[in-house]
């Protein structure tokens, strides 16, 4: 079994009952933080020009702007992602060589789940998946001393819970497969689901430092 395939085995195999009320009680803490976040960069002049790309280049009205509106999925995780980053408050998650900042993630699954029609508890489970994801790799796999950013690893969150929020097939979410190989087995570290151990640290900054990744998932 590749790398690719243990991770997409790993978010196949999530269920809400996995979080306990702890890991539960801290993805609120997390996602009301990040909206605080995004409301108050409704009136940065960079959100004002993302809002107006998407204005001008809009299509389905499938999933919410934060601040109102619907876009297509895939513009409202970008916006919706612009909003929680852009005041570079959002929270932080501090790994032996790395540090990275896992409510990025919040705008693609937000997005995915809303377009999959997901209730609150698979809409928690995607992030938890999503954070978990990005948290574990950051912790065993550190790119930011071979010249990469911590951002990659946030690529690999987000589309792990958006995949999980479209309930797309185990197959289908087999991407990405040589990228995952450059990671060189760490994804035995990802397997044990423990979301509230790493939760329980993730808010230990209040100011980011670096910018977000890409939150099409």
């Amino acid at each position: 079994m590749t790398e690719v395939q243990k991770l997409a085995s790993f978010v196949n195999a999530r269920k809400y009952s996995d979080l306990s009320e702890a890991a539960v009680r801290e993805l609120k803490i997390r996602l009301l933080d990040s909206l605080g976040c995004a409301i108050g960069a409704l009136k940065g002049e960079p959100v004002k020009m993302v809002k107006e790309q998407l204005d001008d280049f809009g299509e389905n009205p499938l999933a919410t702007l934060i601040g109102g509106k619907k876009n297509a999925p895939d513009r409202a995780a970008f916006y919706n992602s612009t909003l929680v980053r852009y005041l570079d408050f959002n929270d932080s998650y501090l790994a032996k060589n790395e540090t990275c900042h896992p409510s990025d993630n919040i705008g693609s699954v937000l997005a995915a789940a809303e377009y999959a029609d997901k209730n609150g508890k698979e809409f928690l489970t995607a992030l938890a998946i999503a954070y978990q994801v990005q948290c574990r790799l950051s912790d065993v796999a550190p790119v930011r001393d071979k010249g990469y950013d911590h951002t990659v690893q946030g690529a690999y969150g987000a589309a792990a819970g958006a995949a999980y929020a479209l309930a797309l097939e185990q197959g289908e979410k087999l991407v990405g497969e040589n990228k995952v190989q450059e990671l060189k087995q760490k994804s035995t570290a990802i397997e044990s689901f423990h979301p509230e151990v790493l939760l329980s640290d993730i808010y230990r900054q209040t100011k980011s430092k670096k910018s977000s990744n890409g939150p099409r998932a």
